[in-house]
């Protein structure tokens, strides 16, 4: 079955911590995005324009969703018959929220129940939330290159980006 869309947001974004280092060379202070929403069976559906989707718990009784993602960023092949190590550093986004409801009645607040005729549905205005990115070295690797202060590089790791996201209806 398709899941029930929630309609399309448009997402600002704006950095509230850095501990990885203005250097760091996807660190952008502020950005805006589009992203889908859509639920099905108790999961949520996180689908940005020209990225990859992700799947998340979503709360009916408050609105509340959650997603995670976690990736392994290899930045150096191990080669043992040379002697190196390799380095890998591990990603991991979480996207916290929350969805605000307005319903069909003239902007009385309410969570919807989908399948209801869609005239009278309660939309999906926006939302709230923040995305947290941790950045870390993966076990067993030696990632001493990568910390420093030039372009690219780490201040520290594990180092955290915390930003705050507020969505809009489009």
């Amino acid at each position: 079955a398709e899941p029930d869309p929630l309609g399309t947001f448009a997402v600002v974004s704006e950095m509230r911590s850095n501990t990885c280092g203005p250097q760091v060379t996807e660190v952008l202070s502020r950005a805006t995005f589009d992203v889908a929403l859509a639920l099905r069976n108790g999961s949520i559906f996180w689908m940005p324009r020209g990225a990859s989707q992700a799947t998340g718990t979503y709360n009916p009784g408050t609105g509340a969703f959650r997603f995670v993602d976690e990736q392994t960023v290899v930045l150096a092949q191990p080669d043992a018959r040379r002697g190196i190590t390799g380095c890998a550093l591990i990603r991991a986004d979480v996207i916290e929220g929350v969805v605000d409801w307005s319903s069909g009645d003239g902007g009385v607040d309410d969570v919807p129940t989908f399948g209801q005729d869609a005239s009278a549905a309660p939309r999906a205005r926006g939302f709230r939330g923040t995305e947290t990115v941790v950045w870390g070295v993966a076990p067993g690797s030696a990632c001493g290159g990568v910390l420093g202060a030039q372009r690219g590089q780490f201040t520290a790791l594990p180092c955290e980006l915390t930003y705050a996201l507020t969505a809009e209806a489009r």
